[in-house]
């Protein structure tokens, strides 16, 4: 019997850290505070205390660590840009981080850290 294989820590970044941020910030930007809130800290707390993403986190490449701190400005930004008045400011902040979240899960899958 073969063992399961497991996921790499920067697809499991990806899709629990980076994505779920990103979602969070659009239910900011249309008004579900609370509901994006709570996106956020369920997939933050799965990550770190079931998934244990977070365990190496010091080795972790720095601009994959700028990314992952940079998570609650983003959010912070959605209260700042909302989407009540039309305009480009909106997307900014979701363009910086989405290009910080791909830098930073490719330099974490050159990195190459064990799970």
């Amino acid at each position: 019997m073969t063992t399961p294989k497991r996921t790499p820590l920067s697809l499991a970044v990806a899709n629990v850290v980076y994505g779920p941020t990103t979602a969070a910030y659009g239910l900011f930007v249309v008004h579900y505070d609370w509901l994006a809130l709570g996106l956020y800290l369920v997939f933050m707390l799965g990550a770190r205390f079931w998934l244990g993403l977070f365990d190496r986190l010091n080795k972790w490449p720095t601009i994959s660590r700028i990314a992952l701190f940079a998570g609650p400005v983003y959010l912070a930004s959605g209260f700042l840009f909302p989407a009540d008045v039309i305009g480009y400011w909106v997307l900014l902040p979701a363009a910086l981080y989405t290009t910080l979240a791909i830098a930073g899960g490719v330099t974490l899958r050159k990195a190459n850290i064990e799970r």
